[in-house]
This record gives structure tokens, sequence and C-alpha cells, in this order.
């Protein structure tokens, strides 16, 4: 009779379990059906002009800028020179966030528009066609995670991603494409040269060994070693792992000026560089006397060299004035990227070794 109930309970609880499952999956197909219903009752805001916009001009208070699009190479430029370096990518970023409105981010007006900082506006960007038609977007105040927006002359009001925000506030230099340094790892640097208050130039030594083993299989070891160019070996040096690193990785991390006066490169100390870091390395480039179309087409490899002059630091301590390859644009890099480079700079090759005391 015990092993009857207990089998019965067993049952019960299965159905139970089954219940709750069908449960749960009709309470999912039916929140998932809201979902869709919502979604599709969702209307997107045609924004007028946005495909055919030739022209923006961005306002957030401090910078007015203006941009036009060049159709020929498919680019935004800054009007007041073509030749600058801006990375058109974020006019694209900024006409796509106005394409992201629609009716679930629609808000009625229930205020004076200087209750959503849209009177006078905290930013605003127009754009214009070549048929001289035109639209302005308001941007107000935040809230929460967005921000409250509208479409000049209109009478509803829109929340708006934080990025919109974001770009608008950019400044030129902000808009800029950074100059890169190449492409490079530890097995290509050849040689790294700094100059400071002493100078210390390295070079690095690779070897391969092949091997053959009793079943004629080959296997080949290749070993690096760096050396200063007085002979020193300096391959076992504690921080020369961060000297090559750093070299390696350097990067701008932001644009200051892309017209320096003489008096501008001196106030950054660019005049008269405090470091000056020049690097070899080898890399592969395709010989362009072979047919482009062959895959077996041989590539060569080359030595090529960039050179990083270093200034002043910034008033907060955190970057470094710099110029690249005898350039005159000014650039900040991070004071953290510099350390090893900087310390070789002031201290020669002893600055690769541990203080022991």
């Amino acid at each position: 009779m015990k092993k009857k109930k207990n089998k019965q309970l067993i049952q019960l609880c299965v159905l139970a379990g089954v219940l709750v499952v069908l449960v749960v999956a009709l309470l999912v197909a039916r929140y998932l059906n809201a979902q869709a219903e919502k979604a599709a009752e969702v209307e997107a805001i045609e924004v007028p002009y946005l495909e055919d916009a030739t022209t923006l001009a961005l306002n957030n208070g401090t910078d007015e800028e203006t941009y036009v699009y060049d159709a020929e190479d498919d680019t935004w430029h800054w009007a007041e020179d073509e030749d600058f370096p801006l990375n058109s990518n974020n006019i694209t970023a900024i006409l796509n966030t106005w394409s992201a409105l629609d009716t679930e981010t629609e808000l009625e007006i229930s205020d004076e528009l200087s209750a959503y900082g849209l009177e006078p506006a905290e930013c605003s960007a127009t754009i214009t066609t070549d048929d001289g038609e035109s639209l302005t977007i308001l941007i107000g105040i935040a809230t929460g995670d967005y921000y409250y927006c509208m479409i000049e002359g209109g009478e509803s009001i829109y929340l708006i991603s934080s990025t919109m925000s974001t770009y608008l506030n950019y400044s030129l230099y902000d808009m800029a494409t950074l100059e890169t340094f190449p492409a490079t790892d530890s097995d290509s640097l050849e040689t790294i040269t700094v100059q400071g208050t002493v100078e210390t130039s390295f070079y690095q030594e690779i070897t391969e060994t092949t091997t053959t083993d009793d079943d004629g299989e080959e296997t080949t070891e290749t070993e690096s070693a760096w050396y200063t160019t007085d002979g020193t070996d300096v391959t076992d040096a504690d921080d020369l792992t961060e000297l090559t690193s750093e070299v390696i990785g350097l990067g701008f991390d932001a644009m200051v000026n892309y017209y320096p006066t003489e008096d501008d490169l001196a106030e950054a100390g660019l005049d008269e560089p405090q470091c000056i870091v020049t690097v070899t390395y080898t890399t592969t480039v395709e010989n362009d006397d072979e047919d482009e179309d062959d895959e077996d087409a041989e590539a060569e490899t080359v030595t090529e060299s960039f050179t990083l002059e270093i200034g002043n630091q910034t008033e907060d301590g955190s970057y470094y004035y710099a110029t690249l390859n005898g350039g005159t644009t000014i650039y900040q890099i991070s004071f953290s990227d510099l350390s090893t480079i900087m310390a070789v700079a002031e201290s020669g090759a002893d600055a690769l070794y541990a203080d022991d005391e």
C-alpha cells in the first residue's frame, strides 16, 4: 500500500511539474505577443533631408563649425579647410542618430520649452541640401540616459540617445583623424634610439638555429637579443620588455593644434624637444614589378622608420605634447605610455635595471 501511495505521489509531482512548464510557456508566449504588438505600433519618425544633406552646421554653445559633403569621394570635409583630416565617420554617426527617432520616444509638450533646455537650446545641428532646404534639430538637457530634442518649429519633443549630445559637444579637433604609428611587433623592431639628457641606442639581433632529429625532421628555434651600441647585452634587463612594449603600443590620444605657430610649438616644448625617439623596423611590401593578380607574387622585407618628438607635459601632468616625423601638428600622448622611454631619456640603459636599494 505504501509503495502505491509513493507511486501516486510521484505521478502527481510529475503532472504538477508539467503544468508549471505549460503555464510558464503560456505566459512567455503572451509576453512575446504583447511585445510584438507594441513594436508593430512603434513608427519611425521620418526626418526630412537626411539622405540629401550636403551641409551640416553644429553649434554647442562654445564652438560653431560647418561641414560639407563631397559627393565625388563620398566624404565630409571641414568647410574652412578641406585638407583638415576630418573623421567623416563622426558626421555619419550624427545623421544616423537622427534616424533613430520614433513614436515610442515621442513626448507631449507639457511645459515651457525652456524647462527642457530647448529655448534657448543647449546644442543645435542644422542640415541643408543643395536645393537650399534645411532643418534644425535642437538638443536640450539630459533626462536619465537620454536628452530632450525637437525639430525646430515642430510640435513634439523626443528622447534621443546621449550619443548625439556627445558628438555635438565635440570640438573640431575631437572630430579629427589622428595620425597613427606603423604596426610593429617585437620581432620586427631593429633599433630604438632615445635622445634626451643622454642618447642611447639599442639594436636587436635575431638568430635562427635549425636542428635535424634522427627521423630527418627539422626544428627551427628563434632567439632574440638586445644590445646597446657599445655592445652591452641588455636582453635580461628588468624593464626591456616595458621599453619595447611602449614603442610597439605608441598612439596619440588627441589632436591639440593642426595650425601651430612657432610660438605654439615653443610653448609646447617642441621647438627643442626634451626627448626624441627614433625606431627602425622591418615590414613586408609587395613587389611592384610583379603581376598584381599573381597569387605567387613575391613580397620583400624592407626597413622603415618613424620619429616621435616629445615636448612638455600638459598642465595636469597627464600627457606630453608630441609631433610625429618632423610634422608640426601637435598631439597629446599619455604620460603613462611613455614612462620607460622618458626614464631612458634621462638615465640611459641604466633605467632598464631595477633599483635594488
